[in-house]
C-alpha cells in the first residue's frame, strides 16, 4: 500500500497538471478570440461578403472602392438604358437619362458598410466568410416634368378623338350623320405604372404596356334623330342699320347657326360668339354703354341675342340669364329684349327637354331669323308667346340753361331727353289656341336720361 505521503504527492501532481491544462486552454481560447477579433477588425472599413447594391457585388470593398465602382456602373448602364412603352402595335421610347436620374450612392454605400457591424463577433466572422446575398436598393430622384412630356407625347400619337353625330338642315330637310367612336390612352394608369417601374435598378430597360380605352361620342345619331321639325321661330328687321352694324349681326348669326344643345345643357350666347374683336371681323357700331350711346366693337349683336331670346321663349326654353337694355331698343318692345356684354352680361337658356335642340340662324334681306328645332311631340298641342304689359313711364326732365353766346331766342338741345320705363313680361301658354297659363318672367327697369336745352340770350 502507498503511504500517506505518496498519496499526497500524487494528488498534488494531478492538481498541478489540471491547472497547467486549464491555463493552456484559456491561453489558446484567448489567442483564438484575439485572432478572430483582429480578423473582424480588418473588415471594419470593408463591406461584408454578399452585400450588393442593385445587384452589384461589393464584397470586401472599401467605401471609396464601392463608390467608384457604382459610379462606373451607373455611367455604363444609364447611358444605354431606355424607357419603353408599348401601346398595341406601337412602341414609344425615351432615353432614360432624359429624366435626369440622380442616385444617392453615398447613402447606399454607407448602408452597405453598416450591414452586419452591429452583430456579435462570431456572427460577424460568419458574415465575412460566407454571408447571405443581401441587396440594397438605391434611392434616387428624377425630373417628373420630362416623364410627363413623354406621357403626353404618347397620348398625342395614340388618342383619336371621337366624332359626334352631326345634323344638317337645308330648307327644312333634316339629314343626320352617324357618330364615330375614338380611343384614348389611360394616362393615369400609364403614369402610375411607369413610376412603379422607375426604381433605382439601372441594369435593365423599363418596359410598360399602355392601356387604351374606347372614347364614345357625346352626341349620337340616335339622339339627333329625335329632331324632326321646328318648335319655334322669330325674326327681327335691321334694314336701317349701318353697314358696320349689319356686318356685326351677320358674324354673330353665323356663330349661333348650327349649335346643338343637348338635354340638360345650357346655351351661352357669349360662349357661342366669344369676345368681339377686330380680328374676328367685328366693326364699331352704336351700343348702349354707361347709359350713353357710343360706338364700340360689335355694336348690333344684341339684336341677334334678342331675336334668339324671343324664338327660344316661343319654344318654352326659359332663360337662366337674361338682361334688358339700359334704354329701349328700337328693334324690340320693352321687356322683350336681351342685351349682352362680354365678360359681364350674358344670355343663357337651358334645354329642359329630353331631346336635343338645334339652332338655325340666318340673315336675309336685312332680316335676322332663328328657327329652334327639336321633337315636335315635345310641345304637344301647346304654343308659347312672350308678351309684356303696358309700361309705366318714368318721365325725363329737361334743364334749361341760358347761353349768352347764342343769339337771343335761339334754342339748342345739347342732350336729348329719354324717358325711362318699368315693365313686366310674361310667358303665355296656349293650348289648342286658347290661353291656359300666364307666367311672370321679368320686371325690367329702363333708365331715364334727362335733357339739357340751351337758350340764347345774346342781343345784337
Amino acid at each position: 500500500m502507498l503511504g500517506r505521503a505518496e498519496k499526497n504527492n500524487s494528488m498534488k501532481s494531478l492538481i498541478i497538471a489540471a491547472a497547467i491544462g486549464a491555463v493552456v486552454i484559456i491561453a489558446s481560447a484567448i489567442t483564438f478570440w484575439y485572432s478572430i477579433d483582429n480578423y473582424v477588425k480588418r473588415w471594419d472599413s470593408k463591406i461584408y461578403t454578399g452585400v450588393r447594391i442593385e445587384g452589384i457585388d461589393l464584397s470586401g470593398k472599401s467605401k471609396a472602392e464601392a463608390v467608384g465602382l457604382l459610379n462606373n456602373e451607373l455611367k455604363r448602364f444609364v447611358d444605354d438604358k431606355k424607357i419603353i412603352v408599348r401601346v398595341q402595335d406601337k412602341k414609344f421610347q425615351l432615353d432614360y437619362k432624359t429624366i435626369n436620374p440622380q442616385y444617392d450612392i453615398e447613402t447606399a454605400v454607407n448602408d452597405a458598410l453598416k450591414y452586419g457591424k452591429d452583430k456579435g463577433l462570431l456572427h460577424k466572422k460568419k458574415l465575412i466568410k460566407s454571408g447571405p446575398v443581401t441587396n440594397i436598393n438605391l434611392k434616387f430622384k428624377y425630373n417628373s416634368e420630362e416623364l410627363n412630356k413623354f406621357e403626353k407625347s404618347i397620348a398625342s400619337k395614340v388618342d383619336k378623338k371621337p366624332k359626334n353625330a352631326s345634323i344638317n338642315i337645308i330648307n327644312g330637310s333634316i339629314a343626320v350623320t352617324e357618330e364615330q367612336s375614338g380611343v384614348v390612352l389611360n394616362k393615369e394608369l400609364l403614369d402610375k405604372n411607369l413610376k412603379k417601374e422607375l426604381t433605382g435598378a439601372w441594369n435593365k430597360d423599363i418596359v410598360v404596356e399602355g392601356q387604351i380605352e374606347v372614347a364614345n361620342a357625346n352626341i349620337t345619331k340616335e339622339q339627333l334623330s329625335r329632331i324632326d321639325g321646328v318648335l319655334a321661330s322669330f325674326s327681327t328687321d335691321y334694314s336701317t342699320s349701318t353697314e358696320a352694324r349689319a356686318n356685326n349681326i351677320a358674324i354673330a348669326v353665323k356663330a349661333c347657326n348650327g349649335k346643338i344643345v343637348m338635354p340638360g345643357d345650357t346655351f351661352s350666347y357669349n360662349g357661342a360668339l366669344g369676345e368681339r374683336t377686330y380680328e374676328k371681323g367685328y366693326r364699331e357700331a352704336p351700343i348702349y354703354k354707361n347709359n350713353e350711346v357710343v360706338d364700340d366693337v360689335g355694336g348690333g349683336i344684341c339684336q341677334v341675342s334678342t331675336t334668339l331670346y324671343r324664338a327660344a321663349m316661343r319654344a318654352n326654353l326659359k332663360a337662366v340669364e337674361r338682361h334688358n337694355h339700359s334704354f329701349k331698343a328700337t328693334y324690340s318692345p320693352l321687356g322683350l329684349d336681351a342685351t349682352v356684354t362680354w365678360g359681364y352680361l350674358d344670355y343663357k337658356f337651358k334645354n329642359t327637354y329630353d331631346f336635343p335642340i338645334y339652332i338655325e340662324a340666318m340673315t336675309s334681306g336685312r332680316t335676322v331669323s332663328f328657327n329652334i328645332y327639336g321633337s315636335k311631340a315635345g310641345l304637344g298641342s301647346k304654343s308659347y308667346e312672350l308678351v309684356s304689359d303696358e309700361p309705366t313711364v318714368i318721365p325725363a326732365k329737361v334743364t334749361e340753361v341760358n347761353d349768352p353766346n347764342l343769339p337771343e331766342g335761339q334754342v339748342v338741345m345739347d342732350e336729348k331727353p329719354i324717358d325711362g320705363y318699368k315693365v313686366k313680361s310674361y310667358l303665355v301658354t296656349y293650348e289648342n289656341g286658347k290661353e291656359v297659363a300666364r307666367e311672370a318672367v321679368s320686371h325690367d327697369t329702363y333708365v331715364k336720361k334727362d335733357g339739357v336745352r340751351r337758350i340764347g340770350t345774346k342781343r345784337e
